[in-house]
């Protein structure tokens, strides 16, 4: 059974230029999902990616850190980039 991806969750790019890629979803619409990860792909200018080519990492969340983003309140691609880091290193450790 496939994990459902939310907002908030560390997912993994299965597909595309960007495969193999560690991003965080900012927004969920439809079967889209718009992510971030502070270097590659900037705050100001979200991935959008179809769900299916997104692998969920399990126990990884960084919810209000995407709500930041998605209400347009400042957050550094700096700051974005150290936490889906840090979450990534959490769940490699495991």
């Amino acid at each position: 059974m496939a994990k459902v991806i939310c907002q908030g969750d560390l997912v993994k790019s299965l597909a595309g230029r960007d495969g193999g890629e560690t991003f965080l979803v900012v927004k969920i619409d439809g079967k889209f999902a718009y992510l971030t990860d502070g270097k590659i792909r900037k705050v100001k200018s979200l991935k959008k990616k179809n769900v299916k080519h997104l692998k969920k990492f399990s126990n990884a969340s960084l919810i209000e850190l995407a709500k930041k983003i998605e209400r347009g309140l400042p957050t550094g691609n700096k700051r974005v980039y150290l936490a889906v880091r840090t979450e990534k290193e959490k769940i490699q450790e495991d």
